[in-house]
This record gives structure tokens, sequence and C-alpha cells, in this order.
């Protein structure tokens, strides 16, 4: 019944955001899935024992989906060079051997590839012209997808 009301609720808000919202709260909105994403992806990775920079890793993540909203190729490329080193050098900072820090580094890099890299395209694929046509499939598709696992996973 709580997955009925979600959807209930939600996807008007989702339709709204994809076919009628301005491009600014459609950015929020994807946005909030990213960082909510990289909150969860970072504590699974706290649960394992894994070392990471989860605030840094948040923070890294919204700003490349900055970059895709704004459409600047030179800032995204720009992060992305920027991002590696600069984990790195916070992981070093924080004690540790070169192995640990990379490991730790690469953790936080491959979350922000993982779930901020893949969801700013969202931004990119809405200004396609049938865009906002793709976007609504991809989120009906994954909204099918795991409302099916959930019910049919029992």
């Amino acid at each position: 019944m709580k997955r009925v009301l979600t959807t209930v609720f939600l996807l008007p808000l989702v339709i709204f955001l994809v076919f009628k919202a301005p491009s600014a709260y459609f950015f929020f909105f994807i946005s909030l899935i990213i960082v909510l994403g990289l909150a969860e992806f970072f504590g699974m990775l706290a649960q394992g024992k894994q070392a990471c920079s989860p605030y840094l890793g948040m923070i890294i993540g919204w700003l490349l989906s900055l970059t895709f909203f704004q459409e600047r190729v030179d800032l995204t490329q720009f992060l992305l060079t920027l991002a590696p080193m600069m984990l790195l050098a916070v992981r070093l900072t924080h004690g540790g051997n070169l192995l640990e820090a990379s490991q730790g580094a690469f953790n936080t890099l491959f979350g922000v590839f993982y779930v901020s890299w893949l969801s700013s395209h969202f931004l990119l694929l809405r200004n396609l012209d049938a865009g906002r046509d793709y976007l609504f499939f991809v989120f009906l598709v994954i909204w099918l997808g795991d409302t099916g696992a959930y019910y049919g996973g029992r």
C-alpha cells in the first residue's frame, strides 16, 4: 500500500518535472537524486569497511552535475582532471600509506562516475527534441522494474 501511495503522489511530480518544469527545477530534482544516490553508495562502502571520502565525493558529484546542466564541457573536463588528484591528496593527508589512500580515492571516484556521471546525462537528454519522452520512458521502466522486483521478489 505504501508503494501505491508513493506512486500516486510522486508520479504527477515526475511528469511535471520532466515535461513542464523549468530546467532549473529539473536540475534540482536530478541533483537531489544524485546526492541521495551518492549517500547510499558511500554508506554501502562504509558498511563494508571500504575507505572513501563521502562528503568530498558528494561535492564533486554535485559539481559534475552542475557542469552538465550548464553544458560546459571545459569545466567538466577540468573537474574530471582535478578530482582524482584532489581525492588522492585528501586521502594521503588523512594518514595511511599510498595503497590505502589510492583505494579510498578510487572508491570515491567510482561512486562519482557511477552515480553522478551517469545520472547527469538526464540533464542533457532532456534538451533533445524528443528527450522529454525518452526521459519519461526511462523513469517509467525504472519504476516498473523496481515495483515488479519488489512484488515478484517476495
